[in-house]
């Protein structure tokens, strides 16, 4: 059961918040199994990104893939 679990893991995208290194701050930085990042700016507080992605992530997700035409999870 654990190995199913880590296997899924590994075809879905992993995010982190960051604080911005210029000004003041946080991003989220999303991880794609194929290893492309990309960075979501704009949060004021760490609290905030991480309710974005509590929140929203699924719903970005959809969209990015729906937009690309590809699937990032299996």
């Amino acid at each position: 059961m654990l190995e199913d679990w880590e296997a899924q893991q590994e075809h879905e995208p992993s995010f982190d918040v960051e604080a911005n290194k210029i000004g003041e701050g946080y991003f989220v930085r999303v991880t794609f199994p194929t290893g492309e990042t990309e960075a979501l700016y704009g949060y004021a507080t760490k609290a905030d990104a991480i309710r974005w992605i509590r929140c929203d992530a699924v719903v970005w997700l959809y969209e990015r893939t729906t937009i690309k035409g590809n699937r990032v999870a299996k």
